[in-house]
Formats: C-alpha cells, structure tokens, sequence
C-alpha cells in the first residue's frame, strides 16, 4: 500500500502548523498596528527557520527560484535578501517562501494518491501500464519549484496518463502476454473492466480520492489479489 507512514504523515502536519502560527502571529500583529523593522525581521528569520529544519517527503526547496515583489514592484531574490537590511524586502521574500510551501505540501497528498491508484491499478489487474509515470521524488520537488500552481495544472498530463491507464480496460480480451506483469494472466473479468473505466474518468476529473476508494471497492471482489499486510 503506497501511502504515507503514519511518522511522516504527522512531521508534515507539524510543518504546517508551524508555519501557519507564525504567520498568524504575524497577521495579529499588523492588524494591531504594531509592525515595525523588527517585527519584519523576526517573521523573515522564523519562517525561514522553520522552512531550513524541516524536510518533509524529500522537500529541497531551491530559494534560487523564489522571486518576490516589494511595494515598488521591484524582484526580491535570494542573493539580495542575504546582502540586504531592508526588513520589509525581507519579509516579502519570506511570505513568498511560506505560500510557496502551502501550496507545495497541499499537492503532496494528490501525488500520494495519484501513486496509490497506480499501485492498485496493478496488484488488482496484473496488467502493465502503458501511459502513466511518475517518481515522487521528483514529483515533490517539481510541486516546490513550481511558480504557485496547483496540483491540477502541475500534474494535469500525468493525470490524464494515469486516467488513460485505467481506461484501456474497456476490452480486456486486448492485452496479449506482455501486458501482464508476471505472464499469468489478467485477474479482472470484463464487468470490472467496465468499472475501471469509470475510475478512470474519475481521475480525469481530479477526483482522486472518490477513485481511490472505489478501486479498493472493485479490488475487494477480485480473485487472487495479493492484499499485503
């Protein structure tokens, strides 16, 4: 079952929250009128902080490509932030880094999905893919590096190939002896071919976790999975 550990599950939980107080603590603050130089730099060095001690899921945040704006439109970049003692430059590249990282650690559960239907896909059918690839590492770190896109538009292709994978059951009699995985045979009959089809446009429609649950409905009534533990 590719999900994630219960450990990691929960350290990723506790980088959110971390990140979500400070920034609240700092919303309080300005709404209160009390921000000032120092108060810019403390949310700079915390969020920061936080963002360097925690490595979440292969997180490598590259601050390379992080480019933020100041009140005058001007780019706030890494190697001017480290030079600079403009505390609100500072914070404007902090709060880059921190939306940058809601946004990333939100799609990491979208990409667990996407690997949890490939894994049933699979164990459920014996069948090979044809279409869909993907390797998390390089997923995670895509969805960091992205400029502020969400799981639909970053992984919109390996999505459909994914969809396109599910749906090529409509005839199961197609496959020859190389689709399968171990050169047995196929463990599906055609009726539940029929059903990964409508998983498939489930997919296509980025309702990821409605088709996991209904792939382990299918699953269940399939002969000979090999459920592990």
């Amino acid at each position: 079952m590719i999900i994630d550990s219960p450990k990691r599950e929960e350290e990723r939980l506790v980088f959110l929250e971390k990140l979500k107080f400070v920034q609240k603590k700092f919303e309080f603050a300005l709404s209160s009128g009390d921000v000032d130089d120092e108060q810019y730099n403390t949310y700079f060095n915390e969020i920061m902080n936080i963002v360097n001690n925690n490595t979440i899921d292969y997180y490598k945040l590259d601050y390379s490509k992080i480019k933020a704006h100041n009140k005058s439109n001007k780019n706030i970049t890494w190697d001017y932030v480290q030079s600079t003692d403009n505390a609100y430059d500072k914070y404007s590249f902090a709060k880059k880094v921190h939306d940058r990282c809601l946004v990333a650690l939100d799609n990491i559960s979208d990409i667990n999905l996407l690997l949890d239907l490939d894994f049933y896909l699979h164990l459920i059918t014996n069948v090979k893919n044809y279409y869909f690839s993907l390797d998390k590492e390089k997923a995670i770190q895509k969805s960091f590096d992205h400029k502020y896109k969400r799981f639909n538009t970053i992984f919109r292709d390996e999505t459909k190939a994914l969809a396109m994978d599910y749906r090529k059951f409509y005839d199961i009699n197609r496959f020859s002896k190389k689709s399968i995985l171990d050169e047995s045979n196929i463990r599906i009959n055609q009726e539940q071919g029929f059903e990964f089809v409508e998983i498939g446009n489930l997919i296509c429609n980025f309702k990821l976790k409605e088709a996991r649950d209904k792939v382990l409905e299918v699953g269940y009534h399939v002969k000979d999975v090999p459920w592990l533990e």
